[in-house]
């Protein structure tokens, strides 16, 4: 029989005496006494923990670059903001997704955001993209962040006057300009 606990893989080898349920119950290891239903039952449990450290070491491996690379993102974002920002409200300008009274008050506005995304809490990043983080296949956050906050956000500013174009439409102009702070 092969069990799960705290998602590790067991063998269990077990005598039993079952009662009238047939439940079993898996234990690290030992002898246990279970009581269902007033019937007291008697399990011995043996279990043989299987070494993924192989697993182990490749998922921890993968999630420190994942986390390297995101901070690279951030720091990337924080230190080009100004760059980034004229570009990008240049892009969504010429491809006739944002229709703007004032260029420049849009490059400061998004040359904010990109300062204070590397700031933000892991919760409230997570909760803005959430909507679209299916969008793309292993799509760029701090270019979903952006596609977000344009999408939600922007028809608030004074100084827009429409957004053009669906999610994944903005999304593309937004990550063409943002996938150059992204680590090959």
């Amino acid at each position: 029989m092969i069990g799960f606990l705290q998602g590790r893989q067991y063998v269990i080898k077990a005598s039993r005496n079952r009662g009238a349920h047939g439940n079993y119950l898996v234990n690290y290891g030992g002898i246990r006494y279970i009581q269902f239903n007033k019937i007291i039952q008697q399990e011995t449990i043996m279990a043989r923990v299987f070494s993924s450290s192989a697993t182990d070491k490749t998922i921890r491996a993968l999630d420190r670059k994942r986390e390297r690379e995101r901070m690279y993102m951030l720091s990337m974002a924080y230190k080009n903001a100004e760059e980034l920002a004229t570009k990008l409200v240049q892009r969504l300008i010429d491809q006739g997704v944002i229709e703007t009274t004032s260029a420049q008050a849009l490059r400061e506005l998004f040359a904010d955001l990109l300062r204070k995304i590397s700031a933000m809490e892991e919760f409230d990043l997570q909760f803005k993209i959430a909507p679209i983080r299916t969008i793309a296949n292993d799509p760029n956050f701090i270019s979903l962040y952006i596609t977000q906050y344009i999408i939600e956000d922007l028809l608030d500013h004074p100084k827009v006057l429409d957004v053009f174009g669906d999610d994944l439409e903005i999304y593309n102009a937004v990550d063409s300009v943002l996938s150059k702070i992204r680590p090959n």
